[in-house]
């Protein structure tokens, strides 16, 4: 699995007890611990664990996406679900692309929520309607 490096802060006292476990031996080093926490935190909600895929349909109209990663739509995918009828709710811990050729209005028939923990990278129109029209959560 490919590593991504961050910088988080934390308190002093975090720090000294992190330490205190590295020189004890119980982790090889601070990044381990920190491996450890999220690890041990995502078990805690399965249904956003990394793999989890699409979760729905829920009903016939709704379909739910809950993942951890990338996920991207295109024009051809958000038109694929408007001919079917079908409303998205995406619940992303990483990253949404919504394709530069997707126009406002398509994204605001299509998508029913949105709610992620990182980036969405879309157009500028798209953006801005998804959040006038309270899509963007």
């Amino acid at each position: 699995m490919q590593k991504v490096k961050f910088e988080v802060g934390l308190n002093e006292s975090y720090m000294g007890k992190i330490d205190a476990l590295v020189e004890q031996g119980v982790y090889t080093d601070r990044g381990a611990f920190i491996n450890d926490a999220v690890n041990r935190q995502l078990s805690l909600y399965p249904d956003y664990s990394a793999g989890s895929e699409k979760q729905g349909p829920k009903n016939k109209s709704t379909d739910f996406f809950a993942s951890m990663g990338i996920f991207s739509f295109t024009r051809k995918d958000l038109e694929s679900y408007k001919t079917a009828g079908v409303r998205i709710n995406v619940k992303l811990i990483g990253m949404l692309i919504i394709s530069r050729d997707v126009t406002p209005e398509l994204a605001v028939e299509v998508f029913g929520s949105i709610k992620t923990y990182g980036i969405i990278s879309a157009s500028k129109g798209v953006w801005s309607k998804l959040i006038k029209d309270n899509v963007i959560k």
